[in-house]
């Protein structure tokens, strides 16, 4: 990989993260438009793909983390107060147990299914079918 495909693939990570679409395929989609461009080939190996899927996502945990630091240690500390006193009336301890629930679940559901989410990665049509999938279930969502 080259530095500037990856200066690339930053910037449509973090401008596309909070955008209500899928900033995932736009990696994927991304790194084979300059694969294209560049007259490279694009690396087979998954696994190296998904390092820099995950190490994007983790840039944006980062700056998310700076972002809203007050707020997330208002929620730690909110939660363990009510751990401590067995109490969750406050929103933030609320919030902090959401936190867990949605985590221990995404875990559950995602870490089964990762040798067929790193495949994904290197084949843009999967990745297009899937996003029009998603697009019919939020049309009639509605």
């Amino acid at each position: 990989m080259e530095i500037i495909e990856a200066i690339i693939l930053g910037i449509v990570q973090g401008l596309s993260e909070f955008l209500p679409i899928s900033s995932s395929a736009h990696i994927v989609f991304m790194s084979n438009i300059y694969s294209i461009l560049s007259g490279t080939t694009l690396p087979m190996d998954t696994s190296k793909q998904a390092f820099l899927s995950i190490m994007l996502h983790f840039g944006t945990l980062v700056a998310i983390f700076i972002y809203f630091r007050k707020e997330i240690i208002d929620i730690v500390k909110a939660f363990f107060k009510a751990v401590y006193k067995k109490n969750f009336s406050d929103t933030n301890a609320m919030m902090g147990v959401y936190i867990i629930i949605g985590t221990v679940f995404t875990v559950a559901i995602a870490y089964p299914l990762k040798d067929i989410t790193e495949k994904l990665l290197v084949y843009p049509q999967i990745v297009a079918v899937l996003l029009i999938f998603t697009g019919i279930i939020l049309f009639f969502s509605e």
